[in-house]
């Protein structure tokens, strides 16, 4: 039996306040965080504002390249979101992409295609589009086709308050969440379940550093009692690609036509 797990990765109950350098971050589509990132949300957020674009101009621009990203990146399950071809057999590629789970998460894959469309569903509530169904996939389905404007007035609403009053957290606000990666001397940081749509905001306005509410602390040398690890979601070896590729800034082949697309059109 895998107890180490238990004791080294149980769910953290000591989270704490940590500011860190905004460079040594990676979004949840593990590109890094800093200037010259090519993060889908990042990159686009950072023309607008390099273009002074307001307004119309500014609700149109996000809008239509949301919407190429979006069609550019498309993962067909959860193996492709972390970068596995069919070399790689594994277990991911018979759930779909929203699904997928870290190999240190907690949470394993089977419960996250039940909770997490769910939280998808109450999050985009709060921005003003409902969705009926209560179906995994189908409310997966519908927030595709449908949520693009609210996430395009999420952005333009979370900059406008990011320019006005600065970066805004706490109990009222919530936080930024971060999982710490450490591989030897070096660590690295990427963003956890909350704070994806403020971090790439403040990076793009140019925050040089976040406060980040930590989740849990994840050692390299530790990948063989990692959760998804023990259950046989992943191998270890899959396991510390994984988390290479995070630490590296190294996103899964599926961005490859939005890293051209950004590149050569915009």
């Amino acid at each position: 039996m895998c107890i180490r797990d238990r004791l080294q990765y149980k769910e953290f109950d000591k989270q704490f306040l940590l500011r860190v350098p905004t460079n040594l971050g990676r979004t949840s589509s593990w590109f890094d965080l800093s200037e010259n990132s090519l993060d889908p949300i990042l990159a686009i957020l950072k023309i607008a504002l390099k273009r002074n674009l307001s307004n119309d101009e500014l609700y149109n621009f996000l809008k239509q390249n949301l919407m190429i990203q979006s069609d550019l990146i498309s993962p067909i399950n959860a193996a492709e979101v972390v970068g596995f071809d069919r070399n790689n057999k594994s277990i991911l590629f018979d759930f779909p992409a929203w699904s997928f789970v870290l190999p240190w998460q907690f949470e394993n894959i089977k419960e996250k295609f039940h909770t997490f469309p769910i939280s998808v569903k109450n999050d985009r509530l709060k921005s003003g589009f409902k969705i009926d169904s209560n179906d995994p996939v189908e409310i997966m389905k519908l927030n595709k086709l449908g949520s693009l404007d609210s996430h395009v007035r999420q952005y333009i609403s979370l900059l406008d308050s990011i320019d006005k009053n600065g970066l805004l957290q706490g109990k009222r606000y919530g936080y930024i969440s971060a999982f710490i990666l450490i591989d030897g001397e070096c660590w690295r940081w990427i963003i956890g379940g909350e704070g994806n749509h403020r971090a790439a905001a403040a990076s793009a306005i140019g925050y040089n550093e976040l406060d980040v509410l930590v989740e849990g602390i994840i050692r390299k040398e530790d990948s063989r009692w990692w959760p998804n690890v023990c259950n046989g979601l992943y191998t270890v070896s899959q396991a510390e690609q994984v988390f290479d590729d995070i630490f590296n800034a190294k996103p899964s082949f599926v961005y490859s036509s939005w890293k051209s697309y950004f590149t050569n059109k915009i």
